[in-house]
């Protein structure tokens, strides 16, 4: 049998790879570092930066506020190496949620570069679909009996807020807004009113595409009123009320509603539509509809 001959290695040749192990522990992170700092020094350049904010879209949004709020995301670095403004590393997402959260007014925001120099901000504004009102909690207010208030008074005595087609209450309306958009009557959970949903985003959807189904009736709907029970009343134009369950089906509701007012005992009686001859419908209890005439 043979023995296997042990291996030794001297002392340089290990002197030797020690200092060659050494030198690479030193050498790598030195030549990492000089990458970053290079990279960094690269961002800042200044053919990478973003020169200009532009701002598109806004109307009640003030154009200084948005732009103001952009400015602050893009300045600093991020881990104190790589520029903000740089045309490849800004916040795209995280300036476009900020803006959404902080202007409740604001749906939608799109950012993009335009010629790698300009950041534009493309942003889209609520509509208003509707107001949903409050009295005013001051003393004075308190104290004044609503039944002796005169139209003036009574529209002093309220504070109305806007209200989009998702039911998301989005600005106070500075002026009363008279009859000029349909009306939500009913209580909200928030105590303050901006940033807060009249209609859970469903109910919104549902009551929504009724009211699109609605004009096929050539009727117009003036005040809608949602009770703790679920019960809403739509107070339609031509003195009117159709009463339903929000948590029914809505569409199959409308359907029944379209077979009750088109039979010919009803249409010979309208007057310029097929609602006018009703006082009240009842739409609650699925094929069984209630009514009064007037």
């Amino acid at each position: 049998m043979f023995r296997r001959r042990a291996k030794f290695k001297s002392p340089r040749l290990l002197k030797r790879r020690r200092r060659g192990i050494i030198s690479r522990l030193i050498l790598y992170p030195l030549l990492l570092l000089s990458v970053f700092l290079g990279l960094s020094f690269l961002s800042s350049a200044r053919f990478l930066l973003i020169e200009k904010v532009e701002v598109y879209g806004n109307q009640a949004v003030a154009e200084e506020d948005l732009r103001n709020l952009v400015e602050a995301e893009l300045k600093g670095s991020f881990l104190g190496l790589f520029s903000k403004r740089n045309i490849f590393l800004y916040p795209k997402k995280l300036v476009e949620a900020k803006l959404v959260n902080q202007f409740e007014r604001l749906s939608s925001v799109g950012i993009s570069l335009k010629n790698f120099k300009i950041l534009r901000v493309e942003v889209k504004e609520r509509e208003a679909a509707a107001i949903w009102c409050r009295r005013r909690t001051s003393d004075e207010e308190e104290g004044r009996n609503k039944e002796k208030l005169s139209e003036i008074d009574e529209a002093l005595s309220e504070e109305c807020f806007f209200v989009d087609t998702l039911g998301f209450i989005f600005a106070s309306s500075a002026d009363s807004p008279g009859d000029s958009f349909l009306r939500y009557e009913g209580e909200i959970s928030s105590a303050s009113p901006v940033g807060s949903y009249f209609w859970e985003r469903v109910d919104a959807k549902k009551v929504s595409d009724f009211l699109t189904s609605l004009k096929s009736l050539e009727v117009k709907p003036v005040e809608i009123t949602k009770e703790d029970n679920d019960k809403v009343t739509v107070a339609l134009n031509v003195n009117a009320n159709l009463i339903l369950n929000l948590k029914d089906n809505w569409q199959r509701a409308f359907e029944n509603l379209v077979t009750l007012v088109s039979e010919p005992e009803f249409k010979k009686n309208n007057s310029g539509n097929l609602i006018s001859p009703f006082a009240y419908i009842d739409l609650r209890f699925g094929n069984k509809l209630l009514y009064k005439l007037k």
